[in-house]
């Protein structure tokens, strides 16, 4: 009973108390809630939001809470107002609400007691009563007082002072901020629903001094131009009891006379009610995160700087944007972006959207361009979609999409999907996962165009819609671009599909102008058309299929310098209609065979002409010619250079496409040389030896070899061709002066002996030995 009785005193005299409440976002004005703890939302469960807050979601004000628990009193609401934030937050703002009074009360009703008592100061009446040290008697003793309260001095006094503070914060936010609505709630009777006759008294008691109270307030509100809002009539006027306090008994009773859930709506509401109506702000149908787009927030969508919107262009701006969508889980119609009609949403740094449903979605007849820089999207169903009948058109232009997708159940899954054409183009690099039973990377209902840009796509679908990981309706055209698409698990599947429901109206799988692609299907087709044409030209495919690799419900054409490898366990290439490589006058091999490792070239390899293709085998491989120059032909059409006299003739190698290089090879032997006859060069003299040569008739070569020194003629002692004299001459003596001359017939006779007279012979050698000594005496006598 004790402790009852000391809860019914706490109730009663801590009914003012605060609890901080946090600011909302950015709406179409600012609103500052100043205050008790009946502003402050003490008494509320936890998640249960006070009145600012409510009227702050309501209107969209940007809340400034500086409401407090801490026993606001008039003279506190007064020093509040000169703190720096406080003041700065008035002078911007649209809005002002103020609860005040009842602290002003509860100091006074201490001093009431205190003074009743005669034995006890009000602040030992404070501090018992928080504390619960007070026995029953005591405790009893000070009820039986509070009748008296309403029409004590304490009670006089303390209006009064409420009257003055009051009156003074107003006229102090009316300077700050004159064009403010300043609106002051009154005060209710907490206990006016309670009808048990042992609360009697203190119901009746209240009703008194909440009468007290609220006529000060709305006479300092009128005289300085402030809005007064009766709580305590709509309280009063509530069917359902808007307050914590009840009484049941003795034994089971609350005098909480804070403000229930209930309580705060009502309050919410009458504050509402009392505010200026504002122009209606214009709205457009963008919405980011749950939150529609207006001209109020356009420039800051979700208050963090990260998302903007200009209405002229119709561009969304995501910088640095991280968007978390939770809301709407199981409607895949839902988006964390989602809009209707045209948009452009450009792409500033790294941006992220995460979504428990679609990442953007689309409504209603426009288009849509994604463009910029990154964004990555983790969705449970589509990255992106436009999947209405109107035919909307998706266009992501040189943005780097990164798209993983997840199914909800009983709904297939896209990384992008657009009800008209899908156009990536401008250099766009997009990356596309998913791992669940329905999904496909790109979906376009009007085509998929894929001009000069980038995309990776791997679904991992084992359901029956976990085909075409990217599938169209209309054709599916590659033009320049790097594209590798693979589908795994799915009990028939494809990777690259241009597809339409019964009746087919036809789409054709273009792929040209230097694309590369890969495509592989575990169960199904790599590239498959259910009534079109597939043509490949000038590119470069690699196509793996767990049945077909490449299967044209339609002409398949092979053209130019296009380089195509198909594996498939069933024939690699089929087509319904002609199968054809046409090399356009270029030079192209074709290999056939179970797999590359026994793969032989085709009869007539290398291809120049229009050629019919009949591929039966699993795998196939087309490819420009390239020359192997390792024939050795001996024609005239590869020769290089003739035999000559020295060399065999020379032949360029050639490639087995008839072609020659730039290599030679020798073949045959030298033709030798057609000499002439020898002529002297240089003729030979008598000490030097002399050259003479011959040239060849057919190639002009030369050849010479030396002649011998003739070597000297002494004639006389002299040399007759040089005029060398003879070292070896000696000149006969002239006859002397007084010898008689030799008659014509002495001279006749011969000096010397007959030949064959040995006599004579005999008789020569001394006189040739004299003669011999006698030169040489000549000699010695010359150089004595």
């Amino acid at each position: 009973m004790i402790r009852r009785i000391i809860g019914l005193l706490c109730m009663l005299l801590l009914c003012c108390g605060m609890v901080p409440a946090s600011a909302s976002a950015a709406g179409t004005g600012s609103y500052v809630a100043l205050g008790d703890s009946i502003s402050a939302g003490y008494g509320l469960s936890e998640g249960e939001p006070s009145f600012p807050e409510r009227l702050a979601q309501s209107t969209g004000y940007a809340l400034a809470d500086f409401s407090s628990s801490e026993g606001v009193t008039s003279q506190a609401l007064l020093e509040t107002l000169s703190q720096p934030e406080v003041a700065d937050a008035v002078k911007s703002a649209d809005v002002i609400t103020i609860t005040v009074g009842g602290n002003d009360l509860m100091n006074a009703l201490y001093e009431y007691l205190a003074e009743a008592s005669g034995t006890m100061a009000a602040d030992e009446i404070r501090e018992g009563l928080e504390n619960g040290s007070f026995d029953v008697f005591t405790l009893m003793g000070l009820m039986q007082q509070l009748n008296g309260f309403p029409i004590s001095s304490q009670a006089s006094a303390a209006l009064t002072t409420l009257r003055t503070n009051l009156s003074r914060a107003l006229e102090q936010i009316k300077g700050m901020n004159p064009d403010a609505t300043c609106i002051v709630a009154n005060q209710y009777n907490p206990y006016g629903h309670i009808n048990n006759p042992f609360a009697a008294d203190i119901v009746s008691t209240f009703e008194v001094g909440v009468q007290a109270l609220n006529t000060t307030l709305a006479g300092v509100a009128q005289a300085r131009g402030a809005t007064v809002v009766d709580v305590h009539g709509i309280f009063a006027a509530s069917s359902t009891n808007p307050c914590n306090a009840y009484f049941t008994g003795l034994d089971d009773f609350s005098l909480d006379f804070h403000p229930n859930a209930l309580g705060h709506q009502l309050i919410a509401e009458a504050v509402e009610q009392a505010l200026p109506k504002p122009d209606p702000a214009q709205t457009y149908d963008v919405w980011v995160a749950g939150t529609q787009v207006s001209d109020d927030n356009a420039g800051d969508v979700l208050g963090d700087g990260t998302v903007s919107y200009d209405p002229a262009s119709q561009t969304l701006t995501l910088n640095n944007a991280t968007i978390d969508y939770r809301e709407n889980a199981g409607d895949n119609a839902k988006g964390a972006i989602m809009f209707e009609g045209d948009l452009t949403i450009v792409l500033k740094g790294n941006n992220r959207i995460t979504s428990v449903t679609s990442g953007i979605s689309c409504n209603g007849a426009g288009e849509l361009t994604v463009r910029g820089d990154q964004l990555t999207i983790e969705s449970t169903s589509y990255g992106i979609e436009g999947v209405d009948d109107t035919g909307r058109a998706i266009t992501v232009s040189g943005a780097k999409l990164t798209i993983e997708v997840d199914t909800m159940p009983g709904f297939t899954a896209a990384g992008i999907q657009a009800a008209g054409l899908l156009s990536i183009a401008d250099g766009a690099v997009l990356d596309i996962t998913g791992a669940t039973d329905e999904a496909a990377a790109l979906i376009g209902n009007g085509g998929i165009s894929i001009v000069g840009s980038t995309v990776s796509a791997r679904i991992a679908a084992a359901g029956a819609y976990g085909i075409g990981v990217i599938l169209s309706n209309g054709d599916v055209v590659i033009d320049g671009s790097m594209v590798e698409v693979s589908a795994s698990e799915a009990v028939f599947n494809y990777a690259l599909v241009s597809m339409d429901n019964p009746p087919y109206s036809g789409g054709d799988i273009i792929i040209k102008n230097g694309s590369a692609v890969r495509a592989s299907s575990t169960s199904g087709m790599a590239l498959y058309t259910t009534s079109g044409d597939i043509e490949i030209a000038d590119s470069t495919v690699e196509a793996a299929g767990g049945y077909m690799a490449v299967y044209a419900t339609g002409d398949l054409t092979i053209r130019g310098t296009a380089d195509v490898t198909a594996q498939g366990p069933s024939p690699a290439l089929y087509a319904t209609g002609d199968c054809v490589l046409d090399p356009e006058g270029q030079l192209v091999d074709v290999w056939t065979g179970t797999s590359e490792d026994d793969a032989t070239k085709i009869s007539g390899s290398p291809v120049s002409q229009e050629t019919e293709l009949s591929v039966h085998d699993e795998y196939f491989h087309s490819a420009p010619h390239v020359h192997a120059f390792t024939e050795r032909v001996e024609d005239d059409a590869y020769l290089a250079s003739m035999a000559t006299c020295t060399d065999p003739a020379a032949y360029y190698l050639s490639c087995e496409c008839g072609a020659a290089g730039t290599d030679t090879f020798s073949a045959g032997s030298a033709l030798g040389h057609s000499w002439g006859e020898w002529e002297v060069v240089t003729p030979a003299t008598c000490t030097e030896p002399g050259v003479e040569g011959r040239t060849c008739a057919s190639c002009g070569a030369t050849e010479s070899r030396e002649i011998a020194a003739t070597g000297h003629d002494f004639v006389d002692g002299a040399c007759a061709a040089c005029g060398e004299k003879d070292p070896g001459f000696v000149t006969p003596d002239e006859p002397k002066k007084d010898e008689p001359k030799k008659s014509d017939h002495e001279k006749d006779e011969p000096a010397l002996p007959a030949a064959g007279d040995a006599g004579s012979l005999a008789a020569l050698v001394p006189a040739l030995a004299g003669a011999s000594a006698l030169a040489t005496g000549i000699l010695l006598r010359r150089r004595g």
